[in-house]
């Protein structure tokens, strides 16, 4: 992949590419994913530690779940986090 120093226009050339489109909206979606369950958990109120107590899980599971967009997070996860920080899970296929 050659670049030419402009990320927009760089972008929008590895846009084209139906193999680099499909990971860039993966990641995208994982990123977004990581933002909304940081989000929920700051309107909770709730300390990361709180979280990990209530959910039954450690510190660092947490912190990975909130910010590390490789995350493989499961389901059940997922939805154990949301009950802790007041939130419920809904999944959309669009």
């Amino acid at each position: 992949m050659k670049t030419s120093g402009d990320f927009h226009k760089d972008l929008a050339m590895d846009l084209k590419s139906p193999k680099f489109e499909v990971l860039f909206k993966k990641e995208k979606e994982r990123l977004r994913l990581a933002e909304r369950l940081r989000g929920a958990m700051t309107r909770s109120h709730l300390s990361i530690r709180k979280v990990a107590t209530l959910m039954g899980t450690s510190k660092s599971q947490v912190e990975r779940l909130i910010s590390d967009p490789e995350a493989n997070i499961e389901l059940d996860t997922l939805i154990k986090f949301a009950s802790v920080v007041g939130r419920r899970v809904e999944i959309s296929l669009r």
